[in-house]
């Protein structure tokens, strides 16, 4: 076995790997049948995360199932990153900081 190329730390992780490994993980509930806002929320993080890797269709497709559970407090968001997803464009949250 060859020395000196470890695989990278689960914290060295790209975050938008990390993002697809959570994401796949919450799929499981959702596509178990028991749809909650939590549910939601995790299939849009993974919308994002495919967004990040340039999976720009699964973006959409992940993102409008996030939709179809969503309540309404997050579809508009939802929607707004849709519509970036389907411009080829990943979603960026800004920093807390900024203006």
């Amino acid at each position: 076995m060859r020395k000196g190329r470890a695989t990278p730390a689960r914290s060295k992780l790209p975050l938008a790997v990390r993002g697809l490994q959570i994401g796949h993980g919450k799929r499981t509930l959702v596509q178990s049948g028991t749809a909650s806002e939590e549910e939601a929320a995790a299939l849009d993080t993974l919308a994002a995360a495919y967004a990040e890797c340039a999976r720009f269709e699964d973006a959409v497709a992940t993102a409008r199932r996030a939709l179809a559970l969503a309540r309404n407090s997050q579809a508009d968001g939802i929607k707004q990153r849709i519509q970036l997803y389907e411009r080829r464009i990943p979603f960026h949250r800004k920093p807390a900081h900024a203006p």
